[in-house]
């Protein structure tokens, strides 16, 4: 799974994306 800490690193446009992977 990805770190926490590079998940915020791409909040912003990818933040929708990065949430539908943590969802699934």
């Amino acid at each position: 799974m990805v770190p926490g800490v590079y998940i915020f690193k791409l909040t912003g446009k990818n933040k929708t994306i990065i949430e539908r992977i943590i969802k699934q």
